[in-house]
């Protein structure tokens, strides 16, 4: 059948079968989610039917650091490099079954620039996906909100008002990958959703741990558990521009990142554990300062947790004192799991691109409209 031909076969079917990718600012590998999806006017039905991550190779891993401050030809080669990666991904971790009930893919692909409102790169060709798996495929979902005059991040707020919304209550839903960012989710009669990201996440942590010649990262905080935090310097470093700057915002591992370490030489001087402790609790306070004026207007119920940070030990707790009378919990009190979330987003954002609705909130990114999200590769 002609592949046009399937495509609008595929717009007119009320539930779609759909895999979402996601390779985060945290760089440690591939979130694959396969989720049966139909939007209606009621909101969003799903079932996840399997999710699984896929860690990335050290020495790929290695390549993505070097090409975030690479040359273009280092930048060409591993945009094919990991699009191969990512078809190979799929087709070893994902059964043949199940792959054949997949409609459709959508991708974000693995950031290597952001910058708010200017520019964004994506890499991982999707071509590669398309061919191996046979199946259409939805990429660079941020472009067409900046074009809008949007800040082309967060994506989520778009998912999390469609799955939190309640009457008599706002939420605070809230992602920590490298990057951090929360969706203010106001009571269901209150107005629209409004998000942006609040500054670092787990980037800087992860970069400490690297720089200290560790593979991977402080797994569940346990060090950071160990160590002594200084307030002194998190006093300090909350007056970063960014994180007092008002949204719409977004930022990345550009701004949290190495360069943001060579930056601040104080760290050196203190052991990894108290390096630890001191940029979980400089992550925690910094989502806390940035919801403050929404706490403030909105009787909030939950913080609701997902991203790798969810089990970083120290920040959950760190947050938990913050927001004291509001219960901080994760995504899977409301039945999806916290690491699925983003690829599970990434699933939607192909579903909303292939019925023609809008996936971006102009309240987010401070885009002029709402618009269709992403590219199709096929």
């Amino acid at each position: 059948m002609n592949k046009i031909i399937e495509l609008a076969s595929l717009v007119e079917k009320p539930r779609l079968c759909v895999m979402g990718l996601m390779s985060g600012t945290s760089m440690d590998g591939l979130d694959i989610c396969i989720t049966d999806i139909a939007i209606t006017d009621a909101g969003l039905d799903y079932t996840v039917i399997d999710f699984q991550t896929v860690d990335y190779p050290p020495e790929l891993t290695a390549r993505i650091n070097q090409a975030l401050k690479g040359n273009t030809d280092q930048i060409c080669e591993l945009n094919y490099e990991l699009g191969r990666w990512y078809a190979a991904a799929i087709g070893e971790n994902i059964a043949t079954d199940v792959l054949g009930r997949v409609d459709l893919i959508g991708s974000h692909g693995q950031t290597l620039h952001h910058v708010s409102e200017r520019s964004t790169l994506q890499i991982g060709d999707p071509q590669f996906i398309s061919r191996l798996t046979g199946k259409p495929v939805v990429f660079d979902f941020r472009a067409a909100d900046i074009i809008a005059g949007g800040t082309g991040a967060p994506l989520i707020p778009r998912l999390d008002e469609m799955l939190f919304s309640t009457t008599g209550h706002g939420r605070i839903v809230l992602n920590i990958g490298g990057v951090a960012n929360v969706s203010l989710v106001p009571p269901a009669d209150r107005g629209a959703v409004t998000g942006f990201d609040t500054g670092p996440g787990m980037a800087l942590l992860d970069e400490v741990y690297r720089v200290t010649g560790g593979a991977g990262f402080d797994h569940n905080g346990e060090l950071a558990a160990k160590g002594e935090s200084q307030p002194h310097l998190v006093r300090e470093w909350m007056n970063d521009d960014y994180i007092k700057s008002q949204p719409p915002k977004s930022t990345g591992r550009d701004r949290y990142g190495l360069d943001w370490l060579k930056e601040h030489p104080e760290l050196e001087n203190l052991s990894l554990n108290d390096q630890l402790a001191t940029l979980a609790q400089f992550t925690a306070e910094s989502i806390h300062a940035n919801c403050r004026l929404f706490l403030q207007a909105v009787k909030v119920d939950y913080l609701i947790v997902g991203g790798g940070g969810v089990h970083h030990q120290v920040i959950m707790a760190q947050l938990q004192k913050n927001f004291n009378d509001i219960e901080v919990v994760s995504s899977a009190r409301f039945g999806l799991e916290p690491d699925a979330k983003e690829a599970f987003g990434m699933a939607v954002l192909a579903a909303l691109y292939l019925k023609g609705i809008s996936g971006n909130v102009p309240e987010v990114t401070g885009a002029e409209k709402a618009v269709v999200l992403g590219k199709l590769a096929m």
